[in-house]
């Protein structure tokens, strides 16, 4: 088994987190911020929005108005830009969603979390528990993880999803996952 704290491994895809799903690597416990450091309305608060386009200065744009971070956003170092733009600030990561329409995901990424975290799985865990919309943009706060010390094997993945097929059901659904649907359609576009 991989040990709780100090695996070090990073971004073992449990539930398609490329996708929108969690990842799971041993947990940095980290300081929490406060969540009287946001002026800005929780998710469920303020109904969906129209899409908007995103590039990074759009990204930081929202970053500084969520005012998630207990220090200026200036700093942020973006590690990712696609559905999300994923920022490293100290030892919090920032996830600032494309549009208003992933607001869904963002919350359910963040029950997931929460589950994982309290049947013990060593996976990333939320910093704040809420999703904020900002602009039409949903944001989540993580906990950073430790820089691996190797790269994840099989057997790493393995371990961890015998973990989580342990687990009694969640309290809410989980989204069905057809892993080898492409398998099949790649098969007959090569025919």
């Amino acid at each position: 088994m991989v040990p709780y704290g100090d695996a070090g491994l990073r971004h073992v895809d449990l539930y398609g987190a490329g996708s929108g799903g969690v990842t799971a690597a041993a947990p940095v416990e980290g300081p929490r911020i406060r969540s009287d450091l946001c002026e800005c309305e929780t998710a469920r608060d303020r109904p969906m929005t129209r899409r908007r386009t995103m590039d990074e200065a759009r990204a930081r744009d929202v970053l500084a108005r969520s005012k998630v971070l207990p220090h200026p956003s200036d700093g942020a170092r973006l590690l990712a830009l696609g559905e999300n733009a994923v920022f490293a600030a100290g030892e919090l990561v920032v996830k600032v969603g494309r549009d208003a329409e992933l607001l869904e995901r963002a919350r359910r990424e963040l029950a997931v979390a929460g589950w994982l975290a309290g049947a013990g799985v060593p996976a990333v865990r939320a910093a704040e528990s809420e999703a904020l919309l900002v602009d039409g943009h949903p944001v989540t706060v993580w906990h950073r993880l430790a820089d691996p010390v190797r790269p994840a094997e099989p057997r790493d993945l393995a371990e961890l999803l015998r973990l989580v097929h342990a687990l009694p059901s969640p309290s809410f659904g989980l989204p069905p996952r057809d892993l080898l649907s492409g398998v099949a359609v790649r098969r007959r576009e090569r025919a």
